[in-house]
């Protein structure tokens, strides 16, 4: 028997049954005609099931259980994000950003700057975001990134900066952890662990 002898999809396919999204207008093809009907949202003896994703492509419809609302505007985010901190018994964001620091310890300011941290980077300077994520620090190489804040978490705490001013895109770099170290500490001395 030849290797070559299925070389094509289509070959090990007798019949071919192919959906055209109605959303994305792309064809997607199925190896069965159980497969194609539970697709288009037909059930047994001609019956339609209302499935509300019926007759889209696998990509469409997983995008429309992840995202049933839509895209969030600026305006939800920003509603959302109020509500939360009404919750927290503030009445506005200025308010919230202003009081962090009566609100318990510097480790709570800190995860909360480290986060924004990571937010704004990746929306503002997506590049560095990308070269921080494919080799970031996990403890072993000192080669490895780092985000750095120019000013740093502890300064920023000391002289009471808020968590948004902290967290800007102005203040971050991506260094590596020993560029990180010596930075703050420039007699440190920095042993190279070997495997």
């Amino acid at each position: 028997m030849n290797n070559n002898q299925y070389t094509n999809k289509e070959d090990l396919i007798k019949e071919i049954y192919t959906l055209t999204c109605r959303r994305c207008n792309n064809t997607q093809t199925y190896s069965t005609k159980y497969s194609y009907r539970r697709a288009m949202g037909i059930t047994g003896l001609g019956k339609s099931d209302k499935q509300e994703n019926s007759g889209m492509c696998g990509k469409c419809r997983r995008a429309e259980k992840r995202i049933p609302h839509g895209p969030r505007s600026k305006e939800w985010i920003k509603q959302n994000r109020l509500i939360r901190i009404r919750e927290l018994g503030f009445n506005s964001i200025e308010e919230y950003e202003a009081n962090i620091f009566v609100m318990g310890k510097k480790s709570k300011y800190n995860e909360r700057v480290d986060a924004m941290s990571r937010t704004n980077l990746k929306r503002d300077r997506p590049d560095l975001y990308s070269l921080w994520e494919s080799y970031k620090w996990d403890g072993t190489d000192m080669e490895q990134y780092s985000i750095d804040h120019i000013k740093s978490k502890a300064e920023c705490w000391k002289d009471r900066v808020s968590i948004k001013e902290a967290s800007h895109i102005s203040n971050l770099q991506v260094i590596t952890m020993r560029e990180n170290i010596l930075k703050d500490n420039p007699t440190a001395n920095i042993k190279v662990k070997i495997f």
